[in-house]
């Protein structure tokens, strides 16, 4: 088909096994690189990162697993 726009509204990326050492180290360096900070959510553990740049939208959220089996 010619002439057709297309546009990527949202795309989801679900990481599994990925805790929070990776998180820390990962969120710390996007948000020095975009001047910005992470929120913490007031339920539960979950983190967000949301970076405008006025021409991209990136959000990123952390959220701790209850099914993480404990050591």
């Amino acid at each position: 088909m010619k002439g057709v726009t297309v546009s990527i509204d949202r795309t989801v990326i679900d990481f599994t096994d990925e805790y929070w050492d990776f998180f820390n180290e990962f969120h710390k360096r996007i948000c020095h690189y975009y001047g910005d900070k992470m929120t913490v959510c007031d339920r539960g553990f979950q983190y967000r990162i949301k970076i405008n740049t006025e021409e991209h939208f990136l959000h990123i959220s952390y959220k701790l697993s209850l099914l993480r089996k404990f050591e």
